[in-house]
């Protein structure tokens, strides 16, 4: 397992700026942990929703070209049934 020790001055990505260790010890702490998770969580859900939104666009492009493909190989049967080389 890595450890790394931050000095009270050293802050991460979403650690707030103006707080040090020692005034998160202060009794804060849950109120400081909520924020920092609402903020990952945010980053995160926006990341997903990302996801989401071109699989369903990618989900639609596909069921479009199925459609177009179906309505294709119909008219090609009717114009086999009709048509002068009658397969069936």
């Amino acid at each position: 397992m890595y450890s790394f020790h931050f000095g009270e001055s050293e802050t991460w990505t979403i650690w707030p700026n103006h707080l040090s260790l020692s005034e998160f010890t202060s009794g804060r702490s849950s109120i400081i942990i909520t924020q920092i998770f609402r903020y990952f969580s945010d980053a995160v859900r926006d990341e997903v929703n990302k996801i989401k939104n071109n699989i369903l666009d990618q989900k639609s492009t596909l069921l479009n070209k199925v459609f177009e493909l179906e309505m294709t190989l119909t008219d090609y049967q009717k114009t086999v049934e009709v048509g002068d080389d009658f397969v069936r």
